[in-house]
């Protein structure tokens, strides 16, 4: 391998200095995977002798979750994040980023390092429209924000704090919401208001409320933050 290759290649593998190694196979060219974001993967995990003990390949279905919200293992919660969409990583997972010494039926024995081949099939994440800046510190996972709101589904209203006068108080990334408004949150600002729209999947998906939200909407936030509070 020549200078140049040897370079190219080392750029493209990445030690987190806790035995994570995450290898760029493909770089996509859609939207970046981050927290809070609904991703679908598609993945084949393998022991280090190379035995295979899942894949969502043979089942033509990639896997779901919400990024970074521990739903999955620590290697997948690290590994995936900063993806494109369209792009193949490969994962080698210590054990204390997966299953640790805990064994997974008879497929995965305790204390085993895991090799993910992972690609990024898909993200759900909310388009967020600011129509008036904040000032001060913005908000980040952790923090408590107080906010007004008023809430649609498919362009009709079905909530707001102004109508009982009380406005609302969260800690962001604790409080549980649909995965698209915290993710739709990160960054505000006190005094800022901004509309965030949340697709189904990021939002209720199909469930419904009944006489409120129908099932598969299109959730629209308009949000105005009242304050920001640091951890």
């Amino acid at each position: 391998m020549n200078m140049q290759l040897a370079i190219v290649a080392l750029a493209a593998m990445q030690a987190t200095g806790d035995g994570l190694v995450i290898k760029e196979v493909l770089i996509g060219k859609g939207p970046v995977a981050s927290s809070y974001d609904v991703v679908r993967v598609h993945y084949t995990g393998k022991l280090t002798n190379g035995k295979v003990f899942d894949t969502s390949r043979k089942r033509n279905q990639p896997y779901e979750f919400v990024l970074g919200t521990q739903s999955v293992i620590k290697g997948w919660d690290v590994g995936i994040a900063g993806m494109r969409v369209g792009g193949k990583r490969k994962l080698i997972i210590p054990p204390k980023f997966g299953y640790g010494d805990q064994p997974q039926g008879d497929d995965i024995p305790a204390n085993s390092t895991l090799v993910f081949e992972v690609e990024l099939a898909g993200l759900f994440t909310p388009k967020v429209k600011t129509s008036h800046a904040g000032s001060g510190d913005a908000a980040a996972v952790g923090d408590s924000i107080t906010f007004q709101y008023v809430a649609k589904a498919s362009g009709k209203k079905f909530d707001s704090t102004y109508d009982g006068g009380t406005p609302m108080t969260i800690q962001l990334g604790r409080t549980q919401l649909p995965p698209g408004l915290t993710r739709g949150l990160i960054g505000v600002k006190k005094g800022e208001k901004r509309t965030i729209t949340i697709p189904p999947e990021a939002g209720l998906g199909k469930r419904e409320v009944p006489g409120k939200i129908p099932g598969n909407s299109i959730l629209i936030f308009e949000v105005a933050v009242l304050s920001v509070t640091k951890a």
